[in-house]
């Protein structure tokens, strides 16, 4: 809402004065307020903007018929003519004051016996300095003139409707007005500067963005009324008009979306009207819209979005809050008050400047006046909006507790049912572990070959995952269920009946401040995972087991310095049975240096690359399409890894299944001859290492499997 007395107009039709303005007896005011002297003037309308004071005297203008002259066509330039008369020299006594702070350019010109006595040129786009006098209005004193009758010629222009309001009377009561209201003016400042700050005190206490409005509202207002009074441009940047005219559109534009802003807010409207809510975008628009033209310098229609967003904005909020106060909402009734005093106090002043109420202090300062009490109640309607808020926090933080107490008696008969749902996957698990051990000892039993029991440590290595998985669940576990249980217990406090309403609340808080530490919602989430997991870990085992067939062996856990190239030979020498006399063995040792790893993980490494590779050169053998078979292992070293290269002439793979063979319990050996698991165990074991494998293969031809053990793994893993 844009709150400039000039955008309020009333039409008035008054009585026709005669062809001629009767000259005014200076005499007449001699004591007394000011006298509006509208009437008394004749006027022109220079549409041309070339005329001059001199011209005037062969140009026929019309006379005045009203106090405060009002025109609606902006852009053009207006001369007026007073005729006065005085029986004495006049050497400064009385002062010319037009009380409208916003016009563009102000010359007047005294002239006597057709001579130019002075003039003064100013205007709200001139520098304030330029003003004869220091009145945030247009103040110019009558001196240096003749007894007799003489002319004061004033040329006025403005981008925005006119409404001027001469004034005339002796300069000391022009001062003692002007020092009145500057003196409630600034009264008015100081109490919008406490409104301000105390609100937005509590704005930063209680983060309710209804009081960030509001103090935006507040500091908006006070800001357009110090630009719209002439204050801001009298006091702020006296040398700098342009950021004084950019200003009445800006803040005004600001004070109206600050305003829309805090309606929708305090009222709720979202909820309560959401179809009148969104009718206030239109609103919010028209002073968007008013800043763009003003940037881009189309004066007139800046001012007139402001003014027909004014104007609508304020009929159509005043509507609203009639149909919530209809609806029941308390904070209507406090805004629709509010408003409606500032309402008052805008007519009061356009009243008082029509001449229709008498010119005094209170009918001058009516908007400040309004403004003011609009904004003090506003605040009270927000105190009272946060005693309701309270009251239904309160209310809320009682069910709350109903349903907490609920919540109580369901956990406690659920970790009946939890702690009975534990026991029974825990005996489960025992008996699977029993299992495993069983057929662990069947296998190792079953198999007595030396190179067989190598190779089903990697077996027994992928069972012990799943195990690992179910023993790492458990103790997380039982870390949630005392969670759950020290939850329950806080909540048994609660059942003393000596407890007093403090205690019985703090304890409350302790409970809230309990439950957000352990974040109740993520701990019942995590419980089921928990036993989503034990149960997987106990399924995935009983896979494996089924899978096994005949072996299993314990590894070495712990990771040290270890000659790689020994535990090759150690591994060649296992299967040696299987390669002597018929495989070539090519063995090219660049001869590294310690490395750090899992030696025992890393023999079953190479002992299961080693075993295919005896396999597919065996089967390529078999099928004819090699005559000898040919195994070749190298190592070399880089900057940043060691590398172990295993190339076999066996029967190779294809794409599809290249893409296949790390996954467990897949194999293209007959029943009986594999389990799938081996270069499963082989990748899981490399990423421990983090370690990287590249796989070459052509089918019939062979396949190259290279290893890369980073050399910075200790740095890694300590």
């Amino acid at each position: 809402m844009r709150f400039r007395h000039l955008h309020i107009v009333f039409l008035l039709i008054g009585i026709a004065g005669s062809l001629r303005a009767q000259p005014i007896e200076l005499s007449d005011l001699s004591s007394g307020n000011p006298r509006l002297i509208g009437d008394r003037a004749e006027y022109i309308a220079d549409r041309s903007h070339q005329l001059d004071w001199e011209d005037l005297s062969s140009v026929e203008m019309k006379p005045s018929d009203q106090a405060v002259i009002t025109f609606s066509e902006a852009s053009t330039t207006y001369w007026f003519r007073f005729r006065l008369h005085s029986n004495q020299s006049i050497d400064g006594n009385y002062v010319l004051d037009i009380r409208n702070p916003l016009l563009d350019s102000v010359d007047v010109y005294l002239v006597q016996s057709g001579q130019l006595i002075r003039s003064y040129h100013t205007g709200d786009r001139h520098p304030y300095k330029s003003r004869p006098l220091e009145y945030n209005s247009f103040a110019f004193p009558i001196f240096s003139l003749q007894e007799g009758e003489f002319e004061i010629l004033v040329r006025i222009r403005s981008t925005d409707q006119l409404l001027i309001p001469f004034y005339l009377g002796e300069s000391h009561w022009v001062s003692a007005i002007k020092n009145n209201q500057e003196l409630i003016f600034g009264i008015y400042i100081g109490l919008m500067l406490v409104m301000y700050l105390y609100n937005g005190f509590i704005w930063i206490s209680t983060r309710d963005n209804a009081y960030l409005y509001y103090v935006s509202y507040v500091g908006c207002l006070m800001m357009a009324q110090m630009i719209l009074e002439g204050t801001a441009f009298h006091r702020l940047f006296p040398e700098s008009p342009e950021i004084h005219n950019f200003g009445v559109v800006l803040f005004s534009a600001l004070t109206g979306l600050a305003a829309i802003k805090f309606t929708r807010k305090f009222l709720n409207l979202k909820v309560r009207a959401p179809r009148l809510s969104n009718g206030l975008y239109l609103f919010e628009g028209l002073y968007v819209l008013a800043v763009i033209f003003r940037l881009f310098g189309l004066y007139a229609l800046s001012f007139r979005m402001l003014d027909v967003g004014g104007l609508l904005s304020s009929l159509y909020v005043l509507g609203l809050s009639i149909a919530l106060v209809r609806k029941g909402f308390s904070e209507a009734k406090f805004y629709l008050v509010a408003w409606i005093f500032f309402i008052l106090g805008v007519l009061v002043y356009v009243l008082k400047n029509f001449g229709l109420l008498p010119f005094n202090t209170l009918t001058s300062s009516a908007i400040q006046i309004g403004s003011a009490i609009e904004i003090v109640l506003l605040s009270f309607a927000l105190a009272n909006r946060i005693n309701r808020l309270r009251r239904e926090r309160e209310q809320a933080q009682r069910e709350r507790l109903e349903v907490t107490r609920e919540n109580e008696r369901l956990i406690k008969e659920q970790n009946v049912v939890l702690e009975q749902k534990v026991e029974e996957r825990t005996n489960e698990l025992e008996e699977t572990l029993s299992d495993l051990k069983e057929t662990q000892a069947q296998l190792v039993d079953a198999e007595k070959m030396a190179s067989l029991g190598q190779l089903t440590a990697g077996i027994a290595h992928e069972i012990n995952n799943p195990i690992n998985f179910v023993s790492s669940n458990i103790s997380p576990l039982k870390r949630d269920i005392k969670d759950m249980l020290d939850l329950i217990e806080n909540y048994e406090r609660l059942e003393d009946a000596d407890l007093k309403k403090e205690q019985r609340h703090a304890i409350l808080e302790e409970i809230k401040d309990f439950k957000e530490e352990i974040d109740l919602s993520f701990l019942k989430t995590e419980i089921d995972a928990l036993l989503d997991g034990i149960d997987e870990g106990a399924t995935r085992t009983a896979g494996i087991v089924s899978s096994l067939k005949t072996f299993s062996r314990l590894d070495e856990e712990d990771f040290k310095d270890t000659n790689i190239e020994e535990g090759i030979d150690s591994t060649l020498a296992i299967l040696n049975s299987k390669i002597s006399g018929q495989i070539e063995l090519v063995k090219e040792y660049a001869g590294l240096p310690l490395v750090y790893c899992n030696s025992g993980k890393m023999n079953q490494v190479f002992m299961n690359l080693l075993s295919n590779a005896i396999f597919a050169i065996n089967e390529n053998r078999s099928q004819g399409h090699i005559d000898h078979g040919l195994l070749t292992v190298r190592t070399r070293e880089s900057k940043s890894s060691y590398m172990i290269e295993i190339e076999d002439n066996g029967i190779g793979m294809s794409d599809e299944v290249k893409q296949k063979i790390f996954e467990p319990f897949f194999t293209t050996k007959e029943v009986g001859e594999g389990t799938g698991l081996g270069l499963s165990i082989v990748y899981t074991i490399l990423q421990e290492h983090q370690a990287k494998m590249t796989v070459v293969s052509e089918e019939k031809k062979g396949s190259r499997f290279k290893l890369s053990l980073p050399k910075d793994l200790e740095s890694r893993t300590s």
